[in-house]
């Protein structure tokens, strides 16, 4: 069985969305469940937008914080580990 350490800004980040990766889970399985997060709170986000619970130019704002939220989106998982 293969062990994984992650770097600590990883681990931060995951720790943000409440991910805690055991040493035995892949940066595959990480990017994966991460993905999944972040498409659902864009979705939620869109849906909001289509009942015009804010504007067009408050929903580009909206996404952007999302993006931030998720620094590791735009990180290759073959950086993740040490």
């Amino acid at each position: 069985m293969t062990t994984y350490v992650y770097k600590p800004y990883v681990l931060e980040s995951l720790g943000y969305h409440g991910v805690i990766p055991k040493p035995a889970t892949t940066p595959a399985q990480l990017r994966e469940f991460l993905n999944d997060l972040y498409r659902y709170e864009l979705r939620q986000l869109r849906d909001r937008y289509m009942r015009r619970e804010f504007s067009k130019l408050e929903y580009h704002e909206r996404v952007i914080d999302v993006r931030k939220r998720y620094p590791l989106m735009s990180v290759p998982v073959e950086f993740w580990t040490e």
